[in-house]
């Protein structure tokens, strides 16, 4: 089943973002592996068989969405032409059979959930993680979060719930992953060299911004960026981050994936 036969999409215009937010199969229906074989590369194969059973359903299911939703924007172009290179830190791109800048895209997935981003603007950085409480944070924190915002996690353990303090905890941490998968250069760029200013909801409800403040062996990395943090359901929460200086909206579009096809449920808009 092709989601182009029920599905056409412009691509983003200027610095409007496409949030596709794929609902995966939390079991592998028997007709996968061959659906999978059909529109994946051999290195995407061979990749996904490498993996744990959580990893491989979530790392396949999510280039399936990849290839097929950019055949949704380029019609022209069936899910198996697609071709992918990596930058050395292995953030992907499209190689071919056509150049599709200034379109980007950035995919992150979490257990039942991936997300996918494209976007016309200079960078896109997309994380999504499910909103969990472990007993690790605090070590988490303490190891990555810069200076300024492990204090402010800290007055959040201290004065909050464990759940507010843990919902903070993914607001920074989806920013930050979000932030350095934009940027295209992984964990090279060290978490605690950077933080996140995150005004109150109230505060962003008045149109005060979502803010990052680079340390000085990082300047060469600032510049006008955006940031977007969207709920998903109660227990998953996603950041956007993009490179440019304009408001960006965000069209959030909604696809269930029945373990070998896709079929679109509804769009909305953000």
């Amino acid at each position: 089943m092709s989601i182009s036969k029920k599905l056409s999409h412009l691509i983003p215009k200027g610095q409007e973002v496409h949030l596709w937010k794929i609902s995966l199969p939390l079991a592998p229906n028997p007709e996968s592996s061959f659906y999978y074989s059909q529109i994946l590369s051999n290195e995407e194969m061979k990749y996904g068989a490498s993996c744990l059973t959580d990893r491989k359903r979530e790392f396949l299911v999510s280039r399936c969405a990849l290839r097929i939703l950019l055949s949704d924007y380029f019609p022209f172009i069936s899910p198996q032409e697609w071709r992918f290179a990596e930058n050395d830190f292995g953030k992907p791109s499209v190689s071919g059979p056509i150049e599709i800048f200034p379109l980007q895209f950035n995919l992150s997935h979490s257990l039942d959930r991936a997300v996918i981003a494209f976007s016309s603007a200079q960078l896109l950085g997309i994380d999504i993680e499910q909103f969990k409480g472990k007993n690790s944070l605090q070590a988490i924190a303490a190891a990555h979060f810069s200076h300024l915002e492990y204090e402010i996690f800290e007055q959040a353990m201290s004065r909050s719930s464990l759940s507010d303090a843990n919902f903070l905890f993914f607001e920074y941490w989806t920013l930050k992953e979000a932030l350095i998968k934009a940027i295209g250069k992984g964990l090279s760029i060290p978490l605690d060299q950077f933080s996140m200013i995150i005004p109150s909801i109230q505060d962003q409800e008045s149109g005060i911004e979502i803010k990052v403040k680079f340390e000085n062996s990082l300047a060469p990395e600032a510049g006008f960026w955006k940031f977007s943090l969207i709920g998903s359901e109660t227990h998953y929460r996603i950041a956007v981050a993009i490179r440019n200086d304009e408001d960006f909206p965000i069209q959030i579009k909604e696809v269930i994936f029945d373990n070998w096809g896709f079929n679109a449920i509804r769009e909305k808009a953000s």
